[in-house]
C-alpha cells in the first residue's frame, strides 16, 4: 500500500499532471504537517498527565515513610522497628525516589539524538 506521499511524488513526476493536482498535493504536506504537531502536542499533554501522577505518587510515597519515622520516633503508638529496619527504609525510599524522578525528567525533556 502507497503511502500518500508517495502518490503525491508520483503525480507531480507525471508529466501531464495539471497545476491543480500539484497544488492539492501541497495540501497533503501541509496536512501531514498538521498531524506531526498535532501528535507532539498529544504526547506533550500526555507527559504533563504521567509525570503529575508520577508526583503525587512520591508525594504519598515519602509521607508514608515519614509517618513510619515519625511513630516510630516518638513512641506515640507503640510502635518500634530496628534501627536496620529504619536505615533500609530510608535507603530504599531516597533510592527509589531518585530514581523515578531521574527517568521523569529524561522522559519529559527527551532530545532527539
Amino acid at each position: 500500500m502507497m503511502s500518500e506521499v508517495d502518490r503525491a511524488l508520483d503525480k507531480l513526476s507525471a508529466e501531464d499532471t495539471p497545476i491543480s493536482d500539484v497544488s492539492s498535493d501541497l495540501s497533503l504536506d501541509e496536512q501531514e504537517r498538521q498531524e506531526h504537531i498535532r501528535g507532539l502536542r498529544q504526547d506533550i499533554d500526555e507527559r504533563k498527565h504521567y509525570a503529575n501522577h508520577i508526583f503525587w505518587f512520591l508525594v504519598s510515597y515519602m509521607a508514608i515513610v515519614l509517618v513510619i519515622l515519625f511513630c516510630n520516633g516518638f513512641t506515640i503508638i507503640p510502635f518500634c522497628l530496628s534501627e536496620s529496619i529504619i536505615i533500609a527504609l530510608i535507603t530504599t525510599t531516597t533510592a527509589n525516589i531518585l530514581t523515578v524522578f531521574y527517568f521523569v525528567v529524561r522522559y519529559l525533556f527527551y532530545t532527539k539524538p
